[in-house]
Parts: C-alpha cells; sequence; structure tokens
C-alpha cells in the first residue's frame, strides 16, 4: 500500500504529466502564431479557403499549433509518467519488505521471503515488458533533440531566429528534464536490490561470526541470508542493448555534443 505522501506525489505527478504540455506548448504556438502560415492552414482546414476571415484563420492556426505541439509533448510525458509511477512503485516495495526480511530473518519469515521474491519478478517482468517502452521513448528524446539542434544549428532556413530559439530551449529542456526522470527512477530498481544484496551480505557474515562464537550452525538462516546477499540486480534495458542508469545521461549529452561538433564542422566545409 502507498503511504498518504506517496500517493501525493504520484497524483501531483499525473497532474504534471498533464498541464507540462500545454505550458510548452503554448509558448512555442504564440512565437510561431504570426510568421507566414499559409500551408499550416491548408492543413487544418484541409484546403479551404478562409481568406475572407482572417480572425478565424488565426483561431485555426492558433489551435492547430497548439494542438500539434501538446501532442508531440504529451506522448512522452504520459509515457514518462507511467515508467516512473511503476519504477517508484517497484523500487519502494523492494526497500520495505527487504527491511522486513531483515527484522524477521531469525524468526519465521517465509511469507516476506515469499512477498519479496514475488516484488522481484515482478522488478524482472516489468524490465522484460517495458523494453520496447524504454526504446521508443529514447527514440523521441533523441528524434526531438535532434529536431531542436537542427534548428538552433542552422538546418532550418526562412523562420525567424527567436523563433528557432524558443523552439530549441523548450523542447531541448523538456527532453532533457523527462530523460533524466526516467533514468533516474529506472535507477532506483537496481539500487534498491544492491543494497538488499550488501545489507543481508553484512547480516551472513555476522551469523557466521555468531554460529563460531556459540559452537553452532543455523544452517537454514546461512543459506538464506547468503542467497539474498548474492541477489543479482534487475536493470532496466533495451534489449540487452543499452543499460538504464545514471551513466546513461552522461552518454545522451556526449553524443549531442559530438553530433554538434560534427554538424558545425560539415557547415564550416561547405562551399560557399
Amino acid at each position: 500500500m502507498l503511504t498518504a505522501t506517496q500517493r501525493r506525489r504520484i497524483t501531483l505527478l499525473g497532474i504534471s504529466s498533464l498541464l507540462i504540455p500545454l505550458i510548452f506548448a503554448a509558448p512555442l504556438t504564440l512565437s510561431t502564431l504570426y510568421q507566414n502560415f499559409d500551408d499550416d492552414l491548408a492543413f487544418w482546414t484541409l484546403g479551404y479557403n478562409l481568406k475572407n476571415y482572417h480572425r478565424l484563420e488565426t483561431v485555426v492556426v492558433f489551435f492547430g499549433k497548439l494542438n500539434f505541439f501538446c501532442l508531440k509533448f504529451l506522448l512522452i510525458s504520459l509515457c514518462a509518467a507511467f515508467y516512473v509511477c511503476f519504477c517508484f512503485k517497484l523500487s519502494t516495495a523492494i526497500k520495505r519488505h527487504s527491511k522486513m526480511v531483515e527484522y524477521c530473518v531469525l524468526k519465521s519469515c517465509n511469507c516476506q521471503i515469499g512477498t519479496l521474491h514475488q516484488i522481484i519478478q515482478c522488478c524482472t517482468m516489468f524490465a522484460a515488458a517495458t523494453k520496447i517502452t524504454m526504446f521508443l521513448m529514447l527514440l523521441m528524446f533523441s528524434l526531438d533533440m535532434y529536431t531542436a539542434l537542427g534548428l538552433v544549428l542552422g538546418h532550418v532556413k526562412g523562420r525567424a531566429t527567436i523563433t528557432l530559439a524558443t523552439e530549441f530551449v523548450l523542447t531541448s529542456f523538456y527532453c532533457f528534464f523527462y530523460l533524466v526522470l526516467v533514468v533516474s527512477f529506472s535507477a532506483d530498481i537496481p539500487d534498491a536490490m544492491e543494497q538488499i544484496g550488501l545489507r543481508f551480505q553484512v547480516l551472513y557474515r555476522a551469523e557466521l561470526a555468531d554460529s563460531r562464537n556459540h559452537q553452532y550452525t543455523n544452517t537454514k538462516n546461512i543459506v538464506l541470508l547468503k542467497a539474498l546477499g548474492d541477489l543479482e540486480p534487475v536493470y532496466m534495458s533495451v534489449y540487452g542493448m543499452v543499460r538504464v542508469d545514471k551513466s546513461l545521461i552522461l552518454s545522451f549529452v556526449g553524443c549531442i555534443l559530438t553530433f554538434s561538433v560534427f554538424f558545425m564542422q560539415l557547415k564550416r566545409d561547405e562551399p560557399l
């Protein structure tokens, strides 16, 4: 069960995942609204001519662009919110039940051991089931950042500088924020399992020392503590090719910098 504080945090995350896309979409819409929007208008009106209704044209383009930018950000936002909630719930459950097992490890704790085993199995299934989701989220992050870098590095022509700068700043900040959020909460699951392993390794050594000092051996407890101490962390990954941990943030930043340097070098070598 979630505590009241945890429920409030999850509720706040859900509300934020719906509001943040609108907050980011509004300035992007306003920054592009008063440019030449003939192509946008033809798209949103299915080619219908509204030349005699200038205000209606502006309203149609405004809500069309707002809808476009909201959907662009909303998909990332909802996927990230869903992923973060599950990671938070699983890591919290691991930490809580590991403490309960540690508390009653010298007593009858078959129920707690079974619950902890089920939680770890759930983590394994969650990691296996979300491979495609994580792949799509990383792909969306990469494509949006590629678009943003193309804007700021001069790949897009014929648009106002302030518009390009606004879209670059908002898009890059939005993507990087959700990338850090997803990676941080994904790393909580293996971190919690590593803490379990370290904690039970200490208890295992203490049990061995205690059995040696008192000339008795509790084989069941020793085997149990050894198994819990050797628990392998479950990492979120993309089909085993990319491990989702905190080092992924640095790798992502490194790829962005490499692309920027490479793109600027190509621009410099272009013939005049």
